[in-house]
């Protein structure tokens, strides 16, 4: 599968922003990154990880041990879900609450796996947003 990294790039960037085409120019100023002789060996694992089907690298579980233990984010935030993000589906505004209880916003965007680059007017109108709600706080 390594051969063929430049082509599961290519995919994946499909699939993670499916109404956004990639230029072939920027593709190209990327994909030397692909190259990394452990890249699809790394994006498969991060995959299977995340949807519980491979544990964690044993190395790093006393670090998720001790994140696990860590309180709420009790600063003013707002989440954008995306709904074009085929491996991150949108969550319920509740569940996002547990780890941001002081959650300004929670919005739903028509975006892939890249916000800002698929969303940019969305990602700029919840930074404009959050900076309205921090300065009327004082």
């Amino acid at each position: 599968m390594s051969r063929y990294r430049r082509d599961l790039a290519r995919q994946l960037w499909t699939e993670w922003s499916p109404a956004r085409a990639i230029s072939e120019a920027h593709f190209e100023r990327v994909a030397p990154a692909f190259d990394n002789p452990d890249f699809v060996d790394v994006v498969v694992h991060s995959y299977r990880h995340r949807f519980g089907l491979v544990p964690g690298a044993a190395r790093y579980e006393d670090d998720e041990r001790f994140l696990a233990t860590l309180p709420a984010l009790e600063v003013p935030a707002i989440v954008l879900d995306p709904t074009e993000d085929p491996a991150l589906r949108p969550r319920p505004c509740q569940e996002h609450a547990r780890s941001f209880p002081r959650l300004v916003d929670h919005r739903r965007i028509a975006s892939g796996h890249d916000q800002p680059f698929d969303a940019p007017a969305e990602v700029a109108d919840a930074v404009r947003r959050l900076h309205a709600h921090l300065v009327e706080r004082g």
